[in-house]
């Protein structure tokens, strides 16, 4: 290799059978190495960290890793004519099946990765013929993955993560203060908390972008787990029984009795609200069954006139004066002053839940997105406080 970049040092070692070689780079990026091999004939040979090869790995044929503490976080392997060869499983392939477990279609994961469905049938049948199983079949009209594609899966999503992570250490290496956020959120804290953040953060890092996504707290865990977002702010109760997700930040959220009807006594005790129309969330929302769960504890049983799973359809019925609700105070606390809803005293224990800032568990972190998290967990919203994340 000529006009090797500083940091960047050369590698190279005989490969794994007769007459195999390989050459490549290697870069230390913080405490985590980098290793990317180009081997000279089709082989399943590793590059490892003190420059030597190891053979026939165990597991997926394709292994794309991260390891801390001098070991390599990529291995490419040699070229596009592994293409059907054992071992040879490649990433377009790895995405068409990811894809696929999203979509449903060979259609829609064709649009989706900008291929034609018989280029996606073919990486598809490529998998199933390396691995020797189905991996997907039809049910219901749409297509759904099999115990063995359920199987295969995670380790898929993993490969695609690392191989995004590699790549972003290289681009951050290229140019330290440049690169992307993606950011989700509710509908609400989009609306009013995560604009203040954004703004702080870019004032501080311009050459960044920041890409945000609003949505519903389980579609969102879906986009997180699937690479397409790096943090979401949601529930932290959202996090519990994950093991694949991590919680870097939260803040303690109280929530309480929330009417805009100016006959409603206030001070206004719990008994007194029996009678009262409730408008509450959508059944088999994780906030409806916080609430839910708050209200057996009470031993209160509300009688329920509406759902939504918008906040701001909510709020905008209680102040048509349609009944009261339960809802997170820095909802309200975002009203204008001149606004009509009000919190109820009604001397029962407080609702205290606590909102967080997650992200899938990874042993690589993109610079652009930890500058995002310290700027976040110095944040302290009115009636949102950061609490231990621990």
């Amino acid at each position: 290799m000529q006009n090797v970049p500083p940091g960047i040092q050369t590698i190279s070692g005989d490969g794994g059978g007769p007459g195999d070689s390989w050459t490549g780079a290697r870069m230390d990026v913080d405490d985590v190495t980098l290793v990317i091999a180009s081997f000279m004939r089709p082989t399943k040979t590793e590059a490892t960290k003190d420059g030597r090869t190891s053979t026939r790995m165990s597991g997926l044929p394709y292994r794309c890793q991260s390891f801390v503490n001098d070991s390599i976080i990529l291995t490419v392997y040699s070229s596009p004519v592994d293409v059907g060869q054992e071992g040879s499983m490649e990433m377009r392939e790895i995405r068409s099946l990811v894809v696929l477990a999203e979509c449903g279609t060979i259609q829609e994961t064709a649009e989706k990765c900008n291929l034609s469905p018989p280029a996606v049938h073919k990486h598809l049948k490529a998998l199933e013929d390396e691995f020797a199983v189905r991996i997907y079949a039809k049910r219901g009209g749409r297509l759904a993955l099999t115990d063995a594609g359920r199987l295969l899966l995670p380790f898929a999503r993993e490969i695609l993560a690392q191989r995004e992570a590699a790549a972003t250490a290289l681009y951050e290496w290229r140019d330290a203060r440049r690169g992307v956020v993606r950011v989700g959120a509710g509908p609400s804290f989009s609306s009013y908390l995560l604009p203040l953040l954004v703004k702080r953060y870019r004032r501080r890092f311009p050459n960044v972008d920041v890409f945000v996504e609003t949505a519903t707290g389980d579609y969102l865990l879906e986009r997180l787990r699937g690479g397409h977002l790096d943090l979401i702010f949601d529930l932290a109760s959202s996090a519990i029984d994950e093991p694949d997700i991590e919680m870097l930040a939260q803040w303690e959220s109280p929530a309480g009795f929330i009417s805009g009807r100016a006959d409603m006594p206030n001070p206004c005790r719990l008994p007194q609200l029996k009678t009262a129309p409730f408008i509450l969330y959508q059944q088999g929302t994780r906030i409806e069954r916080l609430v839910a769960s708050y209200f057996d504890r009470l031993g209160f049983r509300p009688r329920v006139v509406m759902r939504s799973d918008s906040a701001e359809a909510i709020k905008a019925m209680i102040r048509a004066g349609l009944g009261i609700s339960v809802l997170f105070l820095w909802n309200i606390n975002a009203e204008p002053r001149n606004s009509q809803l009000v919190v109820l005293r009604t001397g029962a224990p407080p609702l205290v839940s606590h909102m967080a800032l997650l992200r899938t568990k990874s042993h690589y972190t993109p610079r652009a997105v930890q500058e995002f998290t310290v700027l976040a967990r110095q944040m302290s919203w009115k009636n949102l406080h950061p609490a231990s994340a621990g």
